[in-house]
């Protein structure tokens, strides 16, 4: 698909933030097991490509509780990071007819603590989330985050994680091809 294809003249989106929100989604990222594997051994290289990948990362609200984020049916877009409210996991979600109502289905699981995250499988596969992950309500069911909405979220987009982690291994194969360049034995071969 032309989301797997390597552009050389990606540049991945910068989005303005805190120093300490910037800290925040860095410390989420490195409790994720995606991303605690997925970069540089080198430190270096490694600040580098974690600051590449909290620069990109957005603010995303939910007006409303109730509201489908990822559906179990359909290939997700982003990972999350929870800033603010609470999402709940559900198998087979159905809405509620009522805005800012949950609707039901059997709820699975929840994130309700900042830094929980969601949406890894759409980052490195294309298929759908284990769960609907729908926007909760706060505790007290009509309690709304500072911006009047259910959940607060911060989101990558996969296409970006992707070609970042893109431009990461086309770095260490020419490493590696430096590397064997200065081999003698290997002189005068293509």
């Amino acid at each position: 698909s032309p989301l797997d294809e390597f552009d050389i003249t990606y540049t991945p989106p910068v989005f303005p933030k805190s120093e300490t929100d910037a800290q925040f989604i860095s410390l989420s990222l490195q409790r994720n097991f995606v991303f605690a594997n997925a970069l540089s051994d080198d430190d270096n290289i490694r600040k580098m490509e974690m600051k590449q990948i909290v620069d990109a990362f957005e603010s995303h609200s939910v007006s409303d509780a109730g509201e489908v984020i990822l559906d179990h049916t359909t290939t997700g877009d982003h990972f999350y990071i929870l800033r603010e409210g609470s999402v709940r996991y559900f198998s087979d979600y159905k809405p509620s007819s009522k805005v800012g109502k949950m609707g039901s289905g059997k709820c699975i699981g929840m994130a309700n603590k900042p830094g929980q995250s969601f949406g890894e499988l759409c980052l490195l596969y294309d298929c759908p989330p284990p769960a609907d992950c729908v926007s909760g309500p706060l505790s007290g069911g009509n309690v709304k985050c500072r911006d009047g909405s259910s959940c607060i979220l911060w989101r990558l987009h996969k296409v970006t994680f992707r070609q970042i982690m893109a431009q990461r291994t086309m770095r260490r194969d020419e490493h590696l091809r430096d590397a064997i360049r200065k081999i003698t034995e290997f002189e005068g071969l293509d």
